[in-house]
C-alpha cells in the first residue's frame, strides 16, 4: 500500500492509506476536467501495479 499511496503522490493525486483501504478527500469544488484528471491518476497507478496481484 505505501507503495501505491508512493505512486498517487508522485501522480499528484493526495490519497490516505489506511490499513487496506485509500481515501481520497477532492475539494468542495470540482470540474469534471478535474474529476477525470484524477481518476485517470488512479487508471494509470493500479495499472502499474495490476501484475502483483497475479
Amino acid at each position: 500500500m505505501a507503495a501505491i499511496k508512493g505512486a498517487l503522490t508522485e501522480a499528484g493525486l493526495l490519497a490516505f492509506v489506511v490499513e487496506n483501504r485509500i481515501h481520497v478527500v477532492p475539494p468542495c469544488t470540482i470540474t469534471a476536467e478535474q474529476v477525470a484528471q484524477g481518476l485517470a491518476i488512479f487508471d494509470a497507478v493500479f495499472a502499474r501495479f495490476a501484475s502483483l496481484a497475479k
